[in-house]
């Protein structure tokens, strides 16, 4: 079983609909209404049939949350309302200031819609089957995924994930990015940067949360794999 939360129109759940073969299953959470439709066309058009959809927010609780769209990019929609926390950030903070500046120029998350909101504990309470990978990219709110996935961190202890590191969004969001890398290693998690990743020689390279926090400059982001074997 393979978990794509933040699945777009498919660019992952459909890979991994292939790795895990015909007895296998992939859970794809897309909460914005156009890029569902499109997720689930890519899925027919493909011939998957072991693909479900799930067209929900992934969060820390149970509930409804506020989608903040984004016009510049399909992939940018959000469940924390950036533009309100960039506005109140000290103007002194220059990324942040040149983030808002960009946000306003494109007239970013200025619409929103409801959706609804879900855990992966909550989802997968009675699923009996292990979970494998899971990947996570949801513009800085993977704080939350993580909170609302501890009893599901337990249960699968030969697990995979592979998620977006933006500490700036992070700290927006309310997460302490240094603090959830740290967790993971607590949780018996190697932690693997995949920005320098070389294909032709298959390698990836292992780091510590410190490390990560040192070679990444405030405005960038990283791929991290979180393999626990």
């Amino acid at each position: 079983t393979a978990v794509d939360v933040g699945a777009n129109i498919g660019l992952i759940a459909l890979p991994c609909a292939r790795l895990v073969g015909p007895k296998g299953k992939v859970f794809a959470f897309e909460p914005e209404p156009r890029n569902a439709a499109f997720l689930r066309e890519n899925i027919a058009a493909n011939g998957y049939t072991n693909v479900v959809v799930v067209p929900k927010a992934v969060g820390e609780r149970n509930g409804t949350a506020e989608l903040f769209l984004s016009e510049f990019s399909a992939g940018g929609h959000q469940i924390y309302d950036m533009k309100s926390r960039l506005a109140a950030i000290d103007a002194a903070e220059t990324h942040y200031a040149a983030l808002l500046s960009d946000i306003r120029k494109h007239k970013e998350f200025e619409k929103s819609i409801k959706t609804e909101l879900v855990s992966l504990d909550s989802y997968f309470a009675s699923y009996r089957q292990p979970i494998s990978f899971i990947k996570i990219d949801v513009e800085g709110a993977e704080g939350g995924v993580f909170a609302g996935m501890k009893q599901l961190l337990k249960k699968n202890r030969r697990l995979s994930i592979h998620f977006e590191f933006a500490p700036a969004l992070m700290k927006l969001f309310g997460t302490d990015p240094l603090a959830l890398l740290r967790e993971l290693v607590v949780q018996g998690f190697t932690l693997y940067d995949l920005r320098n990743l070389r294909r032709e020689k298959e390698e990836i390279e292992e780091v510590t949360p410190e490390e990560i926090m040192r070679r990444l400059p405030r405005a960038n982001a990283t791929d991290i794999l979180a393999r626990r074997r």
